[in-house]
């Protein structure tokens, strides 16, 4: 083989390398990524938790009866917990299922692959259609028809109670009428509360509607994040975002767009330009330069059937799950490393439990025998006070006597009276006097 031979291979070999993903199949779509690059500590952690979870299983009764491997064992489960809750805890989406999805079509098509949708039957949702079809005129075209619905969800509440200081509940639930119920009676509503509200409306109109959650920064402690709603607009056949919390359609170069045209013009080398219509509401805007950074990172619901009973939770019969789209350049959502931070916790909470009762005892002694330290170092620091305060004045009251002066002198001398000792009118009795000293006073 020659050198241009060679040239040309290296070539055809780093263009394939730098070329974008091909388009995933419906059944390779939303499979969660094989791997994450996990921390080194949590891969050696979770092979000793493996190890010590099925190959040594049968020996979990001698582990019981030995002390020292007890311990062991025990400070090992608890680091494993340690570093599971710490990793967890900059998880975004725990209670919800993700999947990376690097396929642009999965997301631009009317229905996306493995959707749920809501059933139009759905007695709740016939009941929540009692507050917007007096909204409605059929008449009307589909953009006019979803700016209504808009409106009356934003003015629900005013812009000064939603920028005042939140009171907000927990949100614990995703249905729509529970949330419409609470923002009547006055409760603050986030972006969450107004994005579900808003699907639950059109949904009842007819309208195709999906909660869309926008993430700038996948660490759960950098709280740069929104929620919105994209609605299939069948006149210009293809998803629009509206936002509800700011009651306008978010545009791009004048023109209603979706998450991912969105996503492409908030990059730093667009020459594309974000903008919002209001269509006539004066509900007050964010500023551009934050907003454009939401659009970073899309986790697309898969699932509107809110009024079926579909809610976020570890245990919910009907789980929502979320769809990320893996834009190039983008990290992947650890949903492997959550899944494994899950079970690594699940692991090391059951082998605690077993071992602990053995070692209750070692435990309950432990901990009584710091708390009677505690008392007797506090005792120590009060008698230190006392003794360091009565230093203090003995040393003031001698300073008080005249110079050279004594309690008695040496040659049977006067005495002087000791001004620190109270003086007294009584005559002196048995116990005051030395032996020997009472007889004679009781004849005279």
């Amino acid at each position: 083989m020659g050198l241009a031979d060679i040239t040309t291979a290296l070539g055809e070999r780093l263009s394939s390398t730098t070329a974008p993903p091909r388009p995933l199949s419906d059944a390779e779509a939303f499979l969660p990524f094989r791997w994450s690059r996990l921390r080194l500590q949590v891969i050696a952690l979770m092979a000793v938790v493996a190890v010590i979870s099925f190959s040594n299983l049968s020996h979990l009764r001698f582990l019981r009866t030995t002390a020292h491997l007890r311990l062991e064992v025990i400070a090992l489960m608890t680091a494993v917990a340690v570093i599971s809750v710490s990793n967890l805890s900059h998880l975004r989406f725990l209670r919800a299922t993700v999947y990376n999805v690097a396929d642009r079509s999965a997301f631009q098509a009317a229905v996306m692959p493995g959707f749920i949708e809501q059933n139009p039957k759905a007695e709740s949702l016939i009941t929540f259609r009692s507050h917007t079809d007096s909204l409605i005129n059929p008449e009307d075209d589909d953009i006019t028809r979803i700016v209504e619905l808009l409106h009356w969800v934003r003015k629900q509440e005013n812009d000064e109670q939603f920028h005042g200081p939140p009171k907000r509940p927990a949100d614990d639930t995703e249905d729509p009428e529970t949330y419409l119920q609470g923002q009547k009676s006055g409760i603050y509503s986030a972006c969450r509360r107004f994005a579900y509200i808003f699907t639950g409306a059109l949904l009842s109109q007819g309208f195709k509607a999906r909660v869309v959650s926008l993430v700038w920064n996948l660490d759960w402690h950098i709280p740069l994040t929104h929620n919105v709603v994209e609605v299939w607009v069948s006149s210009l056949g293809k998803w629009v975002v509206a936002d509800p919390t700011f009651d306008a359609f978010v545009l791009v170069n004048g023109k209603p767009a979706s998450a991912l045209e969105l996503h492409d013009a908030a990059e730093p080398d667009s020459a594309s330009k974000i903008s919002f219509d209001q269509h006539g509401a004066t509900f007050r805007l964010p500023p551009l330069n934050t907003y454009r950074k939401y659009f970073k990172h899309i986790f697309v619901s898969r699932t509107n059937a809110l009024f079926d009973g579909y809610r976020f939770g570890f245990f919910a019969r009907k789980k929502i799950t979320f769809a990320h789209y893996v834009a190039p350049g983008l990290p992947l959502f650890p949903e492997t490393q959550k899944q494994l931070m899950f079970c690594a916790l699940f692991m090391s909470a059951v082998v605690i439990l077993y071992l602990l009762p053995v070692l209750m005892p070692a435990v309950v002694t432990l901990f009584w025998s710091g708390r009677l330290i505690r008392r007797y170092l506090s005792l120590c620091r009060v008698l230190a006070a006392a003794s360091q305060e009565g230093s203090a004045e003995r040393a003031s009251l001698s300073a008080e006597l005249p110079a050279g002066a004594t309690a008695r002198t040496a040659a049977g001398g006067s005495v002087t009276p000791d001004p620190r000792r109270p003086q007294s009118s009584e005559p002196p009795t048995q116990s005051h006097l030395p032996n020997g000293i009472y007889q004679h006073i009781g004849a005279d």
